[in-house]
């Protein structure tokens, strides 16, 4: 499983700016996921599995679940929600942490060759404060990065708006990365990730109670997902697989602080970063600031 540098003299059809190099990963893909998930449920139904969307559970226990309108009775259950999860996996067990995106209307084929930028590679940057971005099928470049980082209370509402500053945030990112390239945001939208106390996820399995979560993925979710889905599945059976024998198995990783700290101390974390990203572009830095690295441990990062 080798990982290959690339040097900035193998990228010179790329006009991007303040490139350094790039990552070839021949087990690394990109994909739509919200394509796999259709496809998946798809697959699903077709095989007689039956999807009840729109069922929010309130609480479980005693292989029983709670909703507003009834109970359903399970002998298995799997809390798999990620940054949705702090009701029932408790509010301070991880928290939810925005993430948004934007995409551009398609550019024409001169600002790709501009560009240089012809085929699947995804982008990312080195900063604290990252983003990364690709270029779809469809030629438009999606770009995500965090905005407004967290909501007092764990808060999740928004049904997915974004606030305005973070589209302009994200677009003046992107600007910075083609710069002379005009671009047109077609779509905005955000969701939360789930975040724990020391940003390692976990899987766990109660045969006791029947309960079992995999949680905790902090923008790894869909690699993560997919591993921690088969994980408990093979817990649950009773299977013994190079899976169940991962560290994160039984993980328990420490509880948040209360309302207000938590708060403060996810808005300084992020500050902090901008003030250390900036600080280091300017001198041209190539070490982790002693701010960002304060950061990192007020984050529980420890870089």
């Amino acid at each position: 499983m080798q990982t290959i540098w690339i040097s900035t003299g193998l990228l010179s059809g790329s006009h991007i700016s303040t490139v350094h190099g790039g990552l070839f990963y021949k087990h690394c893909a990109r994909l739509h996921p919200a394509k796999l998930v259709y496809g998946l449920a798809g697959t699903l139904t077709s095989m007689g599995v039956r999807i009840y969307e729109g069922s929010r559970v309130d609480s479980v226990a005693d292989k029983t679940l709670t909703l507003a309108n009834g109970r359903v009775r399970a002998a298995r259950t799997f809390i798999c929600t990620e940054g949705y999860s702090g009701q029932l996996l408790g509010s301070r067990t991880l928290i939810p942490v925005n993430s948004s995106m934007i995409v551009t209307k398609p550019l024409p084929e001169e600002a790709w060759q501009e560009i240089g930028w012809d085929g699947p590679q995804c982008l990312s940057d080195s900063a604290h404060t990252f983003i990364y971005a690709q270029r779809t099928s469809d030629g438009r470049i999606a770009m995500g990065g965090r905005g407004v980082p967290y909501r007092f209370g764990s808060g999740t509402g928004g049904a997915g708006a974004t606030a305005q500053s973070t589209i302009d945030l994200i677009s003046q990112k992107l600007s910075t990365f083609f710069p002379g390239i005009p671009f047109e945001v077609d779509h905005a939208w955000s969701g939360v990730l789930g975040v724990t106390r020391d940003w390692n996820g976990g899987v766990h399995w109660d045969p006791a109670s029947g309960i079992g979560s995999s949680t905790g993925y902090a923008g790894h979710g869909v690699t993560s997902a997919y591993v921690g889905g088969r994980t408990l599945v093979e817990l649950a059976f009773e299977m013994e697989t190079e899976r169940t024998a991962l560290p994160w198995v039984g993980y328990r990783a420490p509880k948040w602080e209360p309302e207000p700290i938590r708060w403060l101390g996810v808005h300084a974390m992020y500050r902090l970063f901008g003030v250390a990203d900036r600080w280091e572009e300017r001198r041209g830095s190539g070490k982790t600031s002693l701010l960002a690295r304060f950061g990192s441990r007020l984050a529980g990062l420890h870089e």
